[in-house]
């Protein structure tokens, strides 16, 4: 599991990951957005559950064994 943040205000980031922010603006999708292993899965605002059980699901762990 690969766990990271950027922060795309930043110019340099914006540069790097152009293809992403294009894609985003393009789809009218709003910041934050949130990737798990490099597929993104959530735009907006996610609460901390939704993504602990997106998390759970990507390792095969079902919310029982939590």
């Amino acid at each position: 599991m690969k766990v990271e943040y950027y922060e795309l205000s930043d110019p340099a980031l914006r540069e790097k990951f152009v293809d992403v922010v294009q894609a985003a603006e393009e789809h009218g999708l709003p910041y934050p957005l949130t990737a798990i292993n490099g597929v993104f899965r959530f735009a907006g605002g996610v609460s901390y559950y939704a993504i602990l059980r997106a998390v759970q699901e990507a390792l095969g762990i079902s919310a029982s064994e939590s």
